[in-house]
């Protein structure tokens, strides 16, 4: 459905009133800019506070936008302000009007700027928007319009997190219309050109084995998010502010593969039936269905290392955190002993430790790997982004430990 016309007097209904001192043109500008882009801080972070500032831009924005109505740039203003506003509570729970208000000035401001400085991010949040209304072919025709703009004024490059968080957003688009093949090709697409932002690669590994078993390809599946996992044990990524998911309630399918994956089965099976709850004429129902099925008949969806176990000794010296630290060891215990190649489990077992810092700042940090089970800094980096991942509180003093681990083959 095409955004319908809003007319001016409607810019600030649900915002606020404009300022009633007198201010230049000039100084209405900078409080756009200062009352949107400056980075905030403290509580100033949350959707809630970003939604008043939008407001508060929104009342300037009446003002100027009554003298220039067709000014490309207010129009992009007040677009990308109506879509921090529909946020407010949730990207996943944007009420349609206001992302149509949204999509209503980014489209009138594409319209008097076509090739304009903001072609690609209106394309962005455009295909967002849309995502948000479930119009997905429209979505996908933003995000490839915004990799054509992207790609057409950069550098070609291995490293790019700009387009692969839009072949990421692309694939979820292609993802919700049925065609998983062109999905998981773009899910390793962006992966692959991941760089800087862990994020973005975390992200398409998540995406990438949720298409994959869709399309019931499965070891592959189980890889991709071995691969997700071993970055983000506790899958905290899924909650990232910046993250939402459209079909609505498609979250948990994500969730249910990860505790697949960790053999968290209860938990996988309540996060399935919530997803059959949100979803329950969804395309990939029946998928959804089947992991049940299997559950009930006590079908494991993963085995840790193939035909390899790693167990873990007494944490020395015990302390405070030795229950914390056993706990996330439960949570953890599949994603380490991904870490380790198959030629470390060997029959009879082979020893190895861990010496891992628990520090003030509430987290957990690897200090050295010790003893021949250590093949190199390919596993050291696994098990560092692993134990990264743990959160102890309360918080107590620096303390250094040593976990003793046994990797053998059954």
């Amino acid at each position: 459905m095409r955004a319908r016309a809003i007319p001016l007097a409607a810019l600030l209904i649900a915002s606020a009133a404009a300022p009633a001192r007198a201010e230049s043109d000039e100084e209405r500008r900078d409080q756009i800019d200062q009352l949107l882009f400056d980075p905030p801080v403290g509580r100033a972070r949350s959707r809630p506070a970003r939604a008043e500032r939008a407001r508060l831009a929104l009342a300037h924005l009446r003002v100027l936008l009554e003298k220039t109505p067709d000014d490309g740039e207010l129009r992009w203003l007040a677009g990308r302000a109506w879509l921090a506003v529909s946020d407010e509570l949730g990207a996943d729970k944007a009420p349609a009007e206001l992302v149509r208000r949204a999509i209503e000035q980014l489209e009138r401001a594409r319209r008097a700027a076509p090739e304009g400085a903001h072609a690609e991010s209106t394309a962005v949040d455009l295909g967002i928007l849309y995502s948000k209304l479930g119009q997905h072919e429209r979505a996908l025709a933003e995000y490839d319009r915004a990799l054509r703009i992207h790609r057409a004024s950069s550098p070609p490059s291995d490293d790019d997190d700009s387009a692969a968080n839009l072949l990421g957003n692309s694939a979820e688009t292609l993802m919700a219309l049925g065609r998983l093949g062109e999905a998981i090709a773009r899910y390793r697409a962006g992966a692959e050109l991941a760089g800087s932002d862990p994020r973005t690669r975390v992200l398409a590994n998540f995406g990438l084995a949720v298409a994959l078993d869709r399309d019931e390809q499965i070891e592959k599946s189980r890889e991709a998010m071995r691969q997700a996992l071993s970055a983000d044990p506790q899958m905290r990524m899924l909650d990232d502010q910046g993250v939402f998911f459209m079909p609505a309630g498609d979250k948990f399918y994500y969730l249910a593969l990860g505790y697949l994956q960790q053999g968290e089965d209860t938990a996988a099976a309540a996060a399935l039936r919530s997803f059959l709850h949100e979803q329950p004429t969804s395309r990939f129902a029946g998928r959804a269905r089947a992991h049940l099925a299997d559950l009930a008949r006590g079908v494991r969806f993963f085995e840790p290392g193939g035909a390899s176990t790693l167990t873990f000794g007494a944490i020395r010296p015990a302390s405070r955190s030795s229950p914390l630290i056993e706990r996330m060891l439960q949570r953890s215990e599949l994603a380490l002993t991904s870490c380790f190649p198959r030629e470390n489990f060997v029959r009879g077992g082979t020893e190895a430790s861990l010496i891992l810092e628990v520090s003030t700042d509430a987290r957990a940090r690897l200090l050295e790997l010790e003893g021949s089970a250590v093949p190199g800094r390919d596993t050291y980096a696994c098990i560092e982004r692993v134990v990264r991942g743990w959160l102890f509180l309360p918080r107590g003093k620096r303390e250094q430990i040593a976990l003793p681990l046994h990797l053998a083959a059954r």
